[in-house]
């Protein structure tokens, strides 16, 4: 599982769109989707250049619902954390991120 790089990137690509913020700092309106409402509130303390509270995501990644699996039990949540984290490390974060990650 730790070899794994473009299935963490998605997930955390996903998570990194919730926050409805682009990668140059402007919000954005999500598009309809019913886990909004339960996911969107576990990010509102996660913000773009402010890396803290990393924490609120973990009941995400544990919910087999979403992702089939508890993605900490099958030992995928902390690259996700750690793609995610790197996401929203300011601006252009994204961009970078993907290329760093799919350019290896």
């Amino acid at each position: 599982m730790k070899k794994l790089t473009f299935i963490p990137l998605v997930f955390a690509g996903w998570l990194r769109y919730l926050m409805a913020v682009d990668d140059a700092g402007r919000p954005f309106e999500l598009s309809p989707d019913p886990l909004l409402s339960s996911v969107c509130p576990r990010l509102e303390k996660i913000k773009l250049g402010n890396t803290e509270h990393m924490e609120a995501i973990t009941p995400i990644l544990c919910d087999k619902a979403i992702f089939g699996v508890n993605l900490q039990d099958v030992g995928l949540s902390e690259l996700v954390r750690d793609y995610f984290k790197e996401m929203c490390a300011g601006e252009g974060a994204v961009r970078r991120a993907l290329e760093q990650h799919l350019n290896a």
